[in-house]
């Protein structure tokens, strides 16, 4: 016979209830109490103009410059030996393959926002081609920003934001 079995039913079934229903206003309390502590709600004053700003603005305007040039990224992955890559094939507005190029792409997922990687771009196998290690994750949806120096671009620097699938 345990604890349980020796209070009688008409008790220990309402008192369960009651059990419950406690604990449950108990962490209510403690809920609503730990949601005040830090002085209330915090009021962003203007944060739509501030997101806005002078940062998100200059950006979309190097990318509108760079895009204005006609060149285009293609991204591919790749296998080689026991590496993987990503290769982006470049070529400018004539369709040639973009040569003389450096930089470097950041790569995230688009869910996840805090968690980015940076990769050098190496040379690749043709010309116009340039690759990094493919990062590490489950294949899907990845945003790459890629920053390329060259003669050609404005400001010497074209940046621009693909979203591709591997």
């Amino acid at each position: 016979m345990t604890f349980l079995d020796r209070i009688p039913a008409h008790i220990r079934y309402p008192g369960l209830v009651m059990f419950f229903l406690g604990g449950s206003i108990i962490g209510q309390v403690f809920l609503f109490r730990a949601a005040f502590s830090n002085g209330g709600p915090q009021i962003e004053e203007n944060y739509y103009e501030r997101a806005m700003g002078d940062v998100i603005v200059a950006r979309a305007e190097k990318i509108s410059a760079s895009r204005a040039l006609g060149w285009s990224i293609t991204v591919e992955p790749h296998s080689e030996r026991d590496r993987e890559h990503i290769v982006l094939a470049i070529k400018d507005a004539n369709g040639a393959p973009l040569q003389m190029a450096s930089g470097e792409v950041e790569v995230r997922r688009p869910h996840r926002a805090d968690r980015r990687e940076r990769a050098r771009l190496e040379p690749g196998s043709k010309p116009g081609e340039y690759r990094f290690t493919k990062p590490l994750g489950a294949p899907g949806l990845w945003d790459l920003e890629v920053l390329l120096e060259h003669p050609d671009a404005p400001e010497g620097v074209y940046i621009d934001a693909i979203r591709s699938e591997w």
